[in-house]
């Protein structure tokens, strides 16, 4: 079974990237994102669950994993996925994710300081964001590179490498 999660902060490339893996071995992509909004937000809408909380993320997650368990597939799991600041929270992620094989956590470099500087970037030219925003983005992104080194089975630095790069370097890890 050829089953791989990408996780890490917002603009680092997951979805490229995740989509890149797809066609490479030719199996489904998964977006925790595009399901949030889909099919899981309603869902969570009806039983009075913020979709956007750490619990609305977890349901998700967990129910994403269930589903497809035994399949062959490329799960993008999406930034929203990946940061959780209760202890509680983060501790229920990282015993989903022990079930995944392949986690690989995308980051754009080793140094935090450097990686929020380049995803303020990205995020900047891809989004409108107001101070409010980039306080939101850069908190997000601490959390994720202090807690998901230790979910991620693999991790791979984006710095100067192309989504394609990226990829071939992931397709090595995995085999």
């Amino acid at each position: 079974m050829i089953q791989i999660s990408l996780i890490g902060p917002s603009g680092v490339g997951k979805t490229t990237v995740s989509k890149l893996l797809a066609k490479y071995f030719n199996i489904e992509y998964v977006s925790l994102d595009s399901l949030r909004a889909l099919q899981y937000g309603p869902q969570l809408d009806e039983a009075g669950i913020n979709r956007y909380s750490e619990e609305g993320n977890l349901y998700i997650v967990q129910n994403v994993l269930q589903v497809h368990q035994n399949e062959d597939c490329i799960l993008d799991f999406g930034s929203q996925n990946c940061a959780y600041k209760e202890e509680k929270h983060f501790n229920e992620f990282h015993e989903l994710v022990q079930q995944i094989p392949n986690v690989v956590l995308l980051l754009p470099s080793a140094d935090f300081t450097e990686g929020d500087l380049i995803l303020r970037n990205v995020n900047a030219r891809s989004r409108l964001l107001n101070e409010d925003m980039v306080r939101f983005y850069s908190d997000e992104h601490r959390v994720i590179f202090e807690s998901n080194p230790l979910v991620a089975e693999y991790t791979v630095h984006t710095i100067g490498l192309s989504p394609d790069e990226i990829t071939d370097r992931i397709v090595s890890i995995v085999k």
